[in-house]
């Protein structure tokens, strides 16, 4: 930081800091909790739970959590707001131009 950056703003920056990294901890642990509670019990042996019937639902929510990351840094961060933007913006301009012919041609002996 700056010499510059006022004893508030810092305080301000480092408040904020802190609400997002709280954020992303806490859905780290709400959607990998249920995954290791489930191989926990696997691992115990749990025979009349039936736990590993839920083990699928527990992946996908352990997965669930690698999207929602980037959804809560570009909320609570206006720098990766402006590159997610960009970033859509760039993938639907490239799309809706797309007609499925790429502008490259190639040369085949049958055009020779």
């Amino acid at each position: 930081m700056s010499q510059h950056t006022s004893q508030i703003r810092y305080k301000e920056t480092v408040f904020n800091l802190m609400k997002t990294v709280s954020m992303i901890l806490g859905c780290f642990v709400i959607c990998w909790t249920p995954g290791l509670v489930v191989l926990l019990l696997d691992g115990l042996g749990c025979e009349q739970c039936m736990v590993l019937r839920y083990e699928k639902y527990c992946l996908v929510l352990a997965e669930c959590n690698s999207f929602v990351n980037p959804i809560i840094y570009s909320f609570r961060d206006k720098d990766m707001r402006s590159t997610f933007k960009q970033i859509l913006c760039c993938l639907c301009r490239r799309g809706s131009n797309h007609q499925g012919n790429s502008g490259v041609q190639f040369s085949t002996l049958e055009h020779e």
